[in-house]
């Protein structure tokens, strides 16, 4: 018969006993935890988990993985609920595209992570950054398909996708690299009935109470029911207690969220189930639908293949994998800008994860810490003889303790653990050959990611031993992260470690893009310089002779043709660099012969034919070409005002009876001005006067072959594509060369803002190379680009104005001084004016100093892009497919070979011989080392180029 106290001890003691055993069930596990993880194996097991090969080695396929993930909380954005108690959210981030600003941006961004690092939050919680990077299949170029429009210039778009097809074959070969970021934060969560609901200890005072009420008889089966309550670690809550820890939690996710110095976008619900899924199953092909319900276990889904493995990588499914890690940071100090090189350089763009975390410890054993490390100090410079010798590095550790000490007290610092590795994974491997050149792929991409963090002056980087491997991969998957040391942390202030994320990544490029070029970080993007938010619609081109910058802009012009609805494009070129790209496109090149006498009136505006009278644009330029004419000063206000009301009288005398067909369409001539001007009436004498000095003056010019004339046909074939030819002009006496230049660009800026059918405006480009000559030659050209393109901007009007050096276009000044965008090639003389107009910084400046142009091969180009919301600075590298090479190259040889070609087969055109050239000279003759063709190569007997092909 046991008495009252004896009843008491044993029951404790059964309590007690309960606790034993689930310490031991945690530790070695169960057959009713077996049992509870083949309840939770999914169905549709892929064939190669489905064993077949003996008992043994099917139960090690099959076995499934432990997960910490509980389940999901919340609906449209998910958190995710670990076993512990603690909670998950994860945020999309948008890399800044800083790698050419100034480094102040990289320390100010530094700075405000360090105070969110700094930010008093519960001890154990972990920041986690990840830096997914990968083989970019060619975003941009399906982005710029699904933007192509209709009713485009169809051989444009032709030659165009050649080089798209060029960009298409690179992506497919992995040449370009996608980085996407995301940030994982998990926040201890307890709760104050945590201990009582959870542990055995906690149910002592319920078997208790229970043991009372049943009596002795029943203490048993009240300590099995206590015990039942304890599940395995994973701690359960009333509803209310878990919505009261989750809003604590949500609270902090929301300050990180405000205070980022990065953009940051958190997960829906629909996205983290995605993230989870594939980060935890390689081999998926698709995600299935997750329960709707909170807190629903996704062990099933989360933990159906294997991880196994003990050589120098593992197997995660069909996936060999391995990890680098950073055991000491780089020394002495780290910058803003150290990790940099990680995001710069371009052979990294296999597929590797780069992760840093950064753990919360407590305040007071950090000081304790640091207090210890003084006295270890102090002790190592104790002497045998007695007294103290410290050393120099021993003198300084102890002042930087005793200020990071200090600092800690004073909440002006704050130490955090961080731990930065890096994990690679290696392509699919589903047969002993496949994993064969999957694993040396994998070591070779490994070897160069440790020589990449191995730049990193003073950091110490090594590959994980596969017993590390091992221990440490299951807590680099997806949220399976925790505060648990690792072996790998790496104890610092915030300042120090806050700049240890490769946060920078290259412009993200435009979202309608008309042209794809690729930066030099690997990074392949779009350009469109018809994009509303630009700043302006000017955009200049700098660079030395050979730079490369009239292909370009070339290759801009074809790219808007090809992409953009119902696009135009007039031209000046001066030397015909823009010939070959004419005749591709069937375009109009016009030459100036004076024996061939072919007239542009300046009186033949757009809207004539169909009785508009000229808008005052128009009307202006007109004005404007007279007073030239006549040599009047630009502050003869009288002068102006009758040329003006003349003009207007004149082409609305004209327009009121006009016809749109161009043989009975009446055009008012300059001798028509010249009776005007006779016969006007004037208010008051002075004007009458002075009309009648005008008129003499206009006379001389009358019946001149070249301005008293109507528009030649030439010029009235539509096309989409117009090139006007400078140097012809020079063969001109001065008037008639000034008057026919600025007619030309008349001719340009009239047809600014024309409607369609549909009353739509349309982008229009407006291409003029070599302004440094204008200013010579042609300085009243520069006087009419004034007057279009302050205009081009809400007209859809693009202006591209293409020179050697910024002092070209002082005379531009006006309207270059807010350019949208300026491209900067190879330069040879001083780029301080471009610096300052510009305001790049120092790192772009550099940027333009390194320069590296192979011909043939590609150009490099500095490009400082002013969009609304800010500037934006990229490195672009342009490669050109060797169908477009050929019809923009202006090397002399080359263009030699061009025409040598087309005389030695006259049955083919020049399309064909561009073909042809291609696919014998890919990257041209210079790149080849020669000066001609080689004639013994081309095809005998037969000028029929099909048959040349089917041969």
């Amino acid at each position: 018969m046991f008495d009252a106290s004896t009843l008491i001890v044993g029951a404790t003691g059964a309590a007690m006993l309960g606790l034993g055993l689930g310490t031991a069930y945690r530790i070695t596990g169960s057959i009713v935890g077996e049992l509870r993880a083949s309840r939770s194996m999914p169905l549709g097991l892929p064939a190669r988990l489905a064993g077949g090969e003996g008992e043994e080695e099917e139960s090690e396929r099959v076995q499934l993985r432990e997960t910490s993930i509980a389940g999901l909380l919340g609906n449209p954005t998910g958190v995710v609920r670990h076993k512990d108690g603690s909670y998950t959210a994860a945020f999309h981030v948008a890399l800044d595209a800083t790698m050419l600003a100034d480094d102040e941006h990289a320390e100010e961004r530094a700075l405000r992570f360090a105070r969110i690092l700094a930010h008093e939050k519960p001890p154990g919680t972990v920041i986690q950054y990840r830096h997914r990077t990968g083989v970019d299949p060619g975003i941009a170029i399906a982005a710029l398909e699904m933007s192509q429009a209709d009713e485009v210039n169809e051989l444009a778009r032709q030659l165009a996708d050649l080089n798209l097809s060029f960009h298409r074959g690179a992506a497919a070969a992995g040449a370009y690299r996608l980085d996407v970021a995301t940030f994982w934060i998990r926040i201890p969560s307890k709760h104050r009935n945590d201990f009582k609901n959870n542990s055995a200890l906690g149910h002592v005072a319920e078997v208790l109470s229970d043991i009372r009420r049943q009596g002795a008889r029943n203490f048993i089966s009240a300590v099995v029911q206590g015990y039942r309550e304890i599940d395995n670690g994973l701690v359960r809550r009333m509803i209310e207690d878990e919505l009261e820890c989750l809003s604590e939690a949500e609270k902090f996710f929301e300050h990180f969220a405000e205070n980022c110095p990065l953009r940051l976008r958190r997960f829906t619900r629909k996205e983290l189930e995605r993230a989870l899924y594939y980060g935890h199953n390689f081999d998926a092909e698709s995600c299935p639908t997750f329960p709707n319900q909170d807190g629903v276990d996704l062990s099933g889904l989360l933990c159906g293949e294997t991880i196994k493995g003990s050589q120098w990588f593992i197997m995660h499914g069909s996936r060999p994998v391995t990890m680098v890690s950073m055991i000491t940071p780089p020394n002495p100090r780290v910058s803003p800008t150290t990790v940099r090189r990680l995001s710069v350089k371009g052979d990294l763009n296999f597929d590797h994860n780069t992760v840093v975390e950064y753990i919360t410890l407590k305040k007071e054993k950090a000081v304790k810490k640091i207090k210890e490390e003084i006295k270890r100090t102090h002790r190592s410079a104790n002497k045998a003889s007695g007294g103290k010798e410290y050393s120099h590095e021993s003198l300084k550790k102890l002042a930087d303790c005793n200020n990071l000490a200090e600092s800690l007290t004073a909440n002006e610092e704050r130490m955090v653990a961080m731990r930065c590795y890096a994990v690679i994974y290696g392509d699919p491997a589903h047969t002993q050959a496949e994993l064969e050149r999957s694993v040396k792929k994998l070591e070779k991409n490994r070897d160069a990611l440790l020589a990449a963090w191995r730049e990193l002056r003073g950091a110490e980087v090594r590959a994980e031993e596969p017993a590390a491997l091992r221990a440490l991969y299951r807590k680099t998957i997806i949220c399976e992260f925790d505060a648990k040391p690792t072996g790998r942390e790496i104890e610092e202030t915030t300042d120090t470690l806050s700049v240890m994320m490769p946060v920078e990544d290259a412009w993200q490029g435009a979202e309608r893009a008309h042209t794809i070029l690729p930066t030099v970080t690997g990074r392949l993007r779009g350009i469109d310089l018809a994009a509303d938010n630009l700043g302006s619609k000017v955009i200049v081109f700098l660079g030395a002779q050979r730079s490369g910058k009239s292909s370009l802009m070339a290759q801009f012009a074809l790219d808007i043709l090809a992409r953009k609805k119902k696009a135009r494009v007039f031209a000046t070129d001066y030397g015909l660099s823009l010939e070959g790209l004419c005749r591709m496109l069937h375009g109009h090149l016009h030459r100036f012969n004076p024996d061939v006498i072919k007239p542009l009136n300046i009186l033949d505006y757009p809207g004539l034919g169909e009785g508009k009278e000229p808008d005052e644009r128009q009307t202006t330029l007109i004005v404007e070409f007279y007073k030239r004419l006549l040599r009047v000063a630009p502050t003869d206000e009288v002068a102006e005002s009758i040329l003006f009301q003349c003009v207007k009288a004149l082409c609305r005398r004209m327009a009121a009876n006009n016809t749109p067909d161009e043989e009975d369409k009446y055009e008012p001539t300059l001798s028509g001005l010249v009776s005007m001007l006779d016969t006007f009436n004037f208010e008051g004498e002075l004007f009458a006067r002075r009309a009648q000095e005008l008129k003499g003056v206009l006379e001389k010019h009358a019946g001149h072959p070249w301005l008293d004339a109507r528009t030649h046909a030439d010029y009235k074939t539509p096309t989409t594509f117009t090139v006007f030819e400078l140097k012809d002009l020079e063969h001109f006496p001065e008037d008639v060369r000034n008057a026919l230049a600025y007619t030309i660009m008349a001719r340009i800026t009239s047809a600014i803002g024309e409607l369609d059918e549909d009353k739509q405006r349309h982008v229009t480009v407006g291409l003029f190379d070599e302004i440094w000559r204008y200013r010579r030659a042609f300085p009243i050209i520069l006087e009419a680009l004034k007057i279009g393109a302050r205009t081009g901007g809400k007209e859809n009007f693009i202006t591209m104005l293409g020179t050697h050096g910024y002092e070209d276009l002082a005379e531009l000044y006006d309207i270059t001084k807010t350019a949208g965008v300026r491209v900067i090639g190879k330069m040879s003389g001083d780029i301080s004016l471009i610096t300052s107009e510009a305001r790049l910084s120092p790192e772009a400046v550099a940027a333009i100093k390194s320069i590296n142009n192979v011909t043939g091969s590609h150009r490099q180009y500095v490009v400082a892009m002013d969009y609304e919301d800010g500037q934006v600075v990229e490195m672009f590298e342009n490669h050109m497919s060797s169908v477009l090479y050929w019809t923009q190259t202006n090397n002399a040889n080359e263009r030699n070979a061009k025409e040598r070609l087309l005389k030695l087969l006259p049955g083919w055109t020049y399309e064909e011989a561009i073909i042809w050239l291609a696919a014998t000279y890919p990257r041209g003759l210079a790149h080849a080392g020669l000066v001609e063709l080689d004639e013994r190569l081309l095809p005998v007997g037969t000028n029929d180029f099909e048959e040349v092909l089917a041969r």
